[in-house]
């Protein structure tokens, strides 16, 4: 419904023949044949205080004028008196002049289509079409109206359809260009979800054939990638039944002995010592990581000061630095001497774990042909062979379950091992005896060095006799 706006504020004086758009949220009016003129004076109504606020003038009069709105920027073809001035305004850079429009025009029918505006009949215009791309800021013409409007009035009403209308009568245009490229963009979507769902489909396909296949027997390394049709899976059952295995062709009779060893091995394993060589470990590690460093400190600093050689060095800074190396070390020493285990033992046992587990988890079963009556005779026998392997291989497995379900505690203990030597207690002790004889000699010469050298100082005070006084 209408309603009249009540003044407030300053207000545009009345006009006719003016441009008028919205830009964001606001109305814009400028120019118009007003006080036997045309203006140039621009203001912005604001729906949401219903006042008005006069803008920074036009620089050109402005009538009988076709505005288009393109993004933040208002296209204004001025019209009336100047029939080839082209201006733009936006809220943030205002007004400028745009090149010279390559035709005359006033009052034509105007519309944004994309980027581009189509300026289409008017005065002086009649049935031409012309094409301003706001980019390259270039005119093209594309070419005639089926009528010839003068003044005129156009709007988009889908986009890529314009309704010109003239003096009671209205024409509708399609862009066919832009028609062409929605279409084209609605067909490639199309077929991109028709591929997709193809590809869907072709994934399920494979799905379901690989169960199949697997639950035949099929070795997953013997089914091919990419889609898989019924014929695949009847040939591949075909391949599989009638072909070996490349584990098969590679099997010898010489993996049994090594498979029983590997048995006895998994049988003979104390399993009930696991638990505690774990414990023992997760002990020593804090132990060994700090005292691994203090230990090399203290090593390097009695490399670099034998004892023999400490009464021409300066004591009491060595005595300083030697107690703090030693105050590091002490704690981790006594710690690794109340360890009443051998660290080099559980390491080693733990190890035999790791390596056994490893040699577990290189044996698997042969996968078998599915018809061995088409085999040779020495096919035959290897048959056998490797049916008593793959029987060895399930017996391992139940040997070794028990190992197996510790393989998380194995690795875990084994990673925090990791580049880390274990500590040799005999070493360590006779580091220690070694830095106590060098910390007692340091505490004996240390005072006697300082007391030493004030006597000096006080010698060289003393004034000097001479020979005659003597």
């Amino acid at each position: 419904s209408w309603r009249q706006i009540k003044q407030r504020g300053m207000w545009p004086g009345g006009r006719y023949g003016h441009s008028a758009w919205t830009m964001g949220g606001k109305l814009y009016i400028a120019g118009g044949w007003k006080e036997n003129s045309f203006s140039t004076d621009c203001w912005c109504f604001c729906p949401d205080t219903e006042t008005w606020t006069q803008q920074d003038s036009a620089p050109s009069q402005i009538g009988f004028s076709s505005t288009v709105v393109v993004g933040d920027t208002a296209h204004v073809f001025c019209g009336s008196p100047a029939q080839t001035t082209h201006l733009t305004f936006s809220v943030s850079g205002g007004w400028h002049t745009e090149a010279t429009i390559p035709f005359s025009v006033f009052g034509a029918g105007a519309v944004c289509m994309g980027t581009d505006i189509h300026v289409m009949g008017g005065n002086f215009h009649e049935t031409n079409v012309h094409v301003y791309n706001t980019h390259s800021k270039g005119w093209r013409k594309t070419g005639n109206l089926p009528v010839s409007p003068g003044d005129s009035r156009a709007c988009c009403i889908s986009p890529d359809t314009v309704l010109l209308h003239h003096k009671g009568e209205t024409v509708v245009g399609e862009d066919q260009r832009q028609k062409r490229e929605a279409e084209a963009e609605k067909e490639k979507e199309r077929e991109a979800k028709a591929q997709a769902e193809r590809e869907a489909e072709a994934e399920r396909e494979r799905e379901t054939a690989v169960s199949h296949l697997i639950a035949l027997g099929v070795s997953a390394e013997d089914i091919p990638p990419g889609p898989i049709s019924l014929a695949d899976v009847v040939s591949q059952i075909v391949t599989c039944m009638t072909t070996s295995s490349k584990a098969f062709d590679a099997f010898t009779p010489d993996a049994l002995p090594a498979l029983q060893s590997l048995i006895d091995r998994a049988r003979s394993f104390d399993l009930s010592a696991l638990s505690t060589h774990i414990l023992c470990l997760k002990q020593c590690v804090p132990v060994a990581r700090g005292l691994s460093p203090s230990l090399s400190a203290l090593r390097q600093f009695l490399k670099e000061h034998k004892r023999e050689e400490l009464v021409s060095e300066e004591c009491p800074p060595l005595l300083v630095s030697l107690s703090e190396l030693h105050s590091a070390y002490t704690p981790y020493h006594s710690a690794l001497s109340h360890l009443d285990f051998d660290t080099a033992e559980s390491l080693a046992f733990l190890q035999s774990a790791s390596d056994l587990l490893d040699s577990i988890n290189t044996t698997s079963l042969i996968p078998l042909p599915k018809d061995h009556a088409s085999l040779s005779l020495g096919d035959k026998g290897k048959y056998f062979q490797a049916e008593s392997f793959n029987s060895g291989v399930r017996e391992l497995y139940a040997a070794a379950l028990d190992i197996i379900n510790s393989q998380r505690d194995i690795e875990a203990c084994m990673l925090g091992l990791r580049d880390l030597d274990p500590p040799d207690t005999t070493l360590c002790d006779e580091v220690d005896t070694q830095a106590k004889g060098v910390l007692q000699m340091l505490e004996y010469l240390a005072p006697r060095q300082t007391e030493s050298r004030a006597l000096v100082s006080e010698y060289k005070a003393l004034p000097t006799v001479s020979d005659t006084d003597i």
